[in-house]
């Protein structure tokens, strides 16, 4: 089984994407299609060079070869995908496979933002892509994609990932819970500091949270809230 977690970048898909490597009959693979997506935009990231030297950088069927191996040797692979590179997975690969979408507050987003350089727009929250690939996933897949919302997935972490099983037909383990601190060796080259608070981490119940509503919000950012608000109620109203 491939399953597709499709997801802004966040601490809490790092955490999904630990809780099912934990997993014994599972491989996680930290965004593979970073290498594509980097090569062909015009920003500067961390590891720059060192991602471009190691990963595929130019075809993405051979990110999928490399999938489907791991697939054949352990039995399930969950690949992470930042919003950003979903444009180089191959939907016809998607079409045979399990997707989550993992689904953030606007307010959440842009108060954690909300001092970013440059200025925050409704791009940086995704919503409109994960509209997109949500409707597309409905459409051309024969089951519907599993919709996480991330404030539920804090608030009940145990309770999610039964419910996430139970959609995959995967045996829950409690051992999807918790993890060792420190970096991972699945961990993506880029994720020294990036990665810091899962790191610091053990699992789902120790990871720092504050639900953040909307009087948290900054005045001049009050309106790209109220904009992207009726895209993330579409998809909470889906959530599992």
């Amino acid at each position: 089984m491939i399953i597709y977690l499709f997801s802004p970048p966040s601490d809490l898909s790092t955490a999904l994407m630990y809780a099912f490597n934990q997993r014994p009959d599972t491989l996680a693979m930290d965004e593979p299609f970073y290498g594509i997506w980097l090569k062909n935009t015009s920003k500067k990231q961390a590891f720059h060079d060192e991602v471009l030297l190691r990963m595929e950088c130019d075809d993405a069927n051979k990110v999928h070869d490399q999938i489907e191996q791991n697939e054949s040797i352990k039995g399930n692979v969950f690949v992470k995908v930042t919003m950003n590179t979903v444009p180089y997975v191959n939907e016809s690969h998607l079409s045979k496979s399990h997707s989550i979408l993992l689904i953030n507050d606007p307010a959440e987003t842009i108060v954690s933002h909300s001092i970013s350089e440059p200025p925050l727009t409704s791009a940086d929250l995704c919503l409109e892509d994960q509209i997109r690939i949500y409707n597309w996933l409905k459409k051309n897949t024969q089951e519907d994609p599993i919709l996480v919302d991330s404030n539920e997935l804090k608030r009940s972490p145990d309770t999610v990932l039964k419910k996430i099983c139970d959609r995959l037909k995967l045996p829950y383990t409690n051992k999807m819970l918790s993890w060792p601190s420190g970096p991972k060796s699945i961990d993506g080259f880029w994720t020294q500091s990036a990665y810091s608070k899962v790191h610091a981490s053990t699992g789902f119940y120790s990871l720092p949270w504050t639900q953040v509503a909307r009087e948290n919000i900054p005045t001049n950012l009050m309106a790209l809230y109220d904009a992207a608000l009726p895209d993330y109620e579409k998809l909470l109203s889906n959530c599992i």
